[in-house]
């Protein structure tokens, strides 16, 4: 038998039955618990007939049930669909997936952007030049104030190469200024010296941008202003 100890009080257990400390009652917190075993088995029975699917079937039904969630009212349901959706869609591979992914990075749910990220990050990992043929379409085609272009920059700021920054310099000649200041915020983190002659064309650049400071909080610079100060950065961190 083990000794465990609840607060003041000793107990001992026994091979094959509980241990419960002096008046306390478990059998809530065990029934929650199965309730929870029972749940992820469930989840993998499921997940298992999604993956039994094929492929084109399932982005057709994907696509018809991210339009059902974004019909909800209930946020929290359509939260939980989002994430869900885009766990499915982690789990896939092809042009149309990567559109998808994209679409679910204008979502306001950030649970479910921050898997669509991740997703994005393994693609392009494993086959960057499809994704960035998708990517270099989004750029020419979505609405400038889409949150998708800002976010897709951090994406790629996960994959510190040549490609990488080669692809993140098309961000940099985008006419919304918000997308530009992310593009330069991701060069400057992977630290590439060949981007500099990019970010070197945008010093003279006078659209202004409000930055986080946390310092002052809040505060407005130029696209100038930031490529200027991202030439620096990379700079010392080469010669680093």
């Amino acid at each position: 038998m083990i000794a465990c100890h609840h607060g003041s009080n000793l107990c001992w257990i026994f091979a094959g039955k509980e241990c419960t400390a002096r008046g306390m009652d478990l059998s809530a917190a065990t029934s929650a618990l199965e309730g929870l075993f029972q749940a992820h088995a469930a989840v993998e029975v499921a997940n298992e007939a999604v993956h039994d699917v094929p492929k084109e079937e399932l982005v057709a039904a994907i696509q018809g049930e991210f339009k059902k969630a974004h019909a909800l009212e209930d946020h929290d349901e359509a939260s939980l669909r989002f994430v869900a959706l885009a766990e499915v869609l982690a789990e896939l591979e092809g042009p149309e997936v990567v559109e998808m992914l994209i679409d679910v990075l204008d979502l306001e749910d950030s649970d479910a952007r921050q898997v669509a990220g991740e997703a994005l990050v393994g693609l392009a990992s494993d086959r960057f030049a499809e994704v960035a043929h998708v990517v270099e379409k989004q750029l020419a085609t979505r609405p400038a104030s889409s949150t998708a272009l800002r976010e897709l920059t951090y994406v790629f700021a996960m994959i510190p190469d040549a490609s990488s920054v080669k692809l993140l310099e098309k961000f940099l000649a985008h006419s919304e200024a918000a997308v530009v200041a992310s593009a330069i915020e991701a060069l400057v983190e992977i630290g590439d010296a060949a981007a500099s002659r990019a970010l070197d064309k945008l010093k003279n650049d006078k659209r202004q941008v409000s930055i986080e400071d946390d310092r002052d909080g809040d505060e407005t610079v130029t696209i100038g202003q930031l490529a200027i100060e991202a030439v620096s950065l990379i700079r010392e961190a080469s010669r680093n």
